[in-house]
């Protein structure tokens, strides 16, 4: 693909949540997206109680067919056997926590305990800031007779930084895997250990430098008019040096 066609098909991709650019300013963005002050998040406000951005640097951590993954776009649901993961049904991977949401265990994929999915323990689930993964609970109190919500914390999202996320390859469309090239990511809970927290409510936009690639589009066009004058004030000369033009 020429760094054109990859601009125009960034230029269409841009508008897809989380969407990943492919063309030459791709690294660019997505190392700016790790570095602390770096790329500016931009983000579109969502009704998802479970739908989250990451205000600064850092990846989500998902399990998809036994491979690890990363991802900026955090819009996660639950799925019929509990676990926590997102639109591409990767599953989102985290720590065991306590009832105050702080990791007490090590790393693993995110779930609700099955039996409490299977006697719908539940009526939502939710994310904080802080990347727990809440289960929220409805009762109705007996005395006053008003309804009462409860919140379980369930687990507590990952974050990784990787040494080298330009050398990560693109997975679909917003999923990247992270070979030997990428160095060995750092990985702790959200917002703890120095790791951003996450804008609840929000998805963030595509990472994908618009206006750079409109730009860069607009100076290829202007390039091949030029040749284009060129090409044919050339021609139009030759063919008058040859006599075929009076």
């Amino acid at each position: 693909m020429s760094d054109i066609q990859a601009m125009i098909a960034d230029a269409r991709r841009a508008a897809v949540p989380g969407a990943i650019g492919n063309a030459p300013d791709r690294q660019g963005v997505l190392v700016g997206a790790q570095l602390p002050g770096g790329t500016a998040v931009r983000t579109t406000p969502s009704a998802s109680a479970l739908d989250v951005a990451i205000d600064g640097p850092g990846l989500f951590v998902f399990s998809r067919d036994g491979a690890r993954r990363f991802a900026r776009l955090g819009d996660f649901s639950v799925d019929a056997r509990g676990y926590l993961t997102n639109a591409e049904g990767a599953r989102a991977l985290g720590f065991g926590v306590d009832a105050t949401g702080e990791p007490v265990a090590g790393m693993s994929e995110l779930r609700v305990p099955p039996a409490d999915a299977a006697s719908r323990r539940f009526s939502s689930y939710m994310l904080d800031e802080r990347g727990v993964f809440m289960g929220v609970m409805q009762r109705t109190d007996a005395r006053s007779g008003q309804r009462v919500t409860q919140t379980a914390a369930l687990g507590r999202l990952a974050l990784a930084i990787l040494p080298a996320p330009e050398r990560m390859t693109l997975d679909g469309e917003t999923m990247l895997a992270a070979g030997s090239a990428a160095g060995k990511p750092v990985i702790a809970p959200a917002g703890d250990s120095g790791m951003a927290k996450l804008r609840t409510h929000a998805l963030e936009n595509g990472m994908v430098d618009l206006e750079r690639d409109l730009a860069g589009l607009w100076a290829a066009r202007r390039r091949a008019e030029f040749a284009q004058t060129i090409a044919a004030a050339n021609d139009q000369n030759a063919r008058t040096a040859l006599g075929l033009v009076k």
